[in-house]
């Protein structure tokens, strides 16, 4: 599935996991080698992709042809296409029931990224452990910013709310990059542009986007702009910030606290093994720069 964040990208998950079969999210930033090494790694047969995407993916499947011709094409279908699908037809994908549910690729740091394949019982654990740990309930509201390809953006900012029922908004960018203004302008806006408008209370990031908005904030207040008091002001106002798939360095940690009044919550994973390891909460027991214990049901061996 190539599909940007938002309803379409929730619905087409579901539905592969409802049809019996196995996801395999692809990064709306990926080139044509990168997706042909997923493509044929994991061996896909059907393609669920948005419109403005199909050409990219045609592309990368007629390249996958050319590398291996004795290859079977995929089928491609839109994600407007099998979204508003009539219930009468019969669903593309089957209905096998189908213990795997994802199949996600590490960052290849080590070479080329390797497809790790999660179940869903192990995402039901991870989502559950998180679920207790963070507090989430019905009444969150998470402002999401990260990648649907990685395991931080779907387990800890997509299934976890899904689970208790909380509002999930998409973040959605001018020119599809990421803007620190319009980020500090959601957390002092109680109004989002949505039918059902809750005030944000949950947010996560890498510790590059917390950079961006700390430079973006201190520019601000160095114009002496009055902008800087309502943006703080609505940061306070939000329940958690979570900071995790990369060292957080404590110089970023001290001056979000002092802009927002929040100590980052810090958490360690990866893709093989979920999120395992998160600082408390509430706050006051963290340690600047130490990623804290073990997760509930989860045992750590030195």
């Amino acid at each position: 599935m190539l599909i940007p964040p938002g309803y379409h990208y929730v619905a087409v998950l579901l539905g592969i996991w409802r049809a019996g079969g196995i996801a395999v999210p692809l990064g709306l930033d990926h080139h044509i080698p990168e997706l042909v090494h997923f493509l044929l790694d994991a061996e896909v047969s059907i393609a669920i992709v948005d419109e403005s995407f199909k050409d990219r993916l045609l592309e990368a499947f007629d390249e996958c042809v050319k590398q291996e011709p004795d290859r079977e094409k995929a089928r491609i279908y839109t994600s407007q296409e099998v979204v508003l699908y009539d219930k009468d037809q019969i669903w593309p994908l089957g209905g096998t029931i189908n213990p795997q549910a994802l199949i996600l690729y590490t960052s290849g740091s080590t070479g080329k990224p390797k497809g790790v394949v999660l179940t869903h019982h192990n995402l039901e654990a991870q989502v559950d452990s998180l679920v207790q740990a963070w507090k989430w309930t019905s009444e969150d509201s998470i402002y999401h910013v990260l990648p649907l390809h990685h395991i931080h953006g779907i387990v800890d900012a997509l299934l976890c709310p899904l689970r208790v029922g909380a509002c999930i908004e998409f973040a959605v960018f001018p020119s599809a990059r990421f803007n620190a203004q319009a980020v500090w302008r959601r957390f002092s806006n109680p109004e989002p542009l949505i039918e059902s408008p809750k005030h944000i209370t949950v947010f996560m990031a890498v510790p590059t986007i917390y950079s961006k908005l700390i430079t973006a904030y201190e520019e601000e207040a160095s114009r002496k702009s009055a902008k800087v008091g309502e943006w703080a002001r609505g940061a306070k106002s939000l329940r958690l910030f979570v900071s995790g798939s990369a060292t957080l360095p404590i110089l970023i940690l001290e001056k979000w606290e002092h802009i927002t009044g929040h100590p980052l919550l810090e958490r360690y994973g990866t893709t093989e093994i979920g999120t395992a390891l998160s600082s408390p909460h509430p706050p006051l027991l963290r340690q600047p720069g130490h990623v804290g214990r073990p997760l509930p049901g989860v045992d750590f061996k030195d």
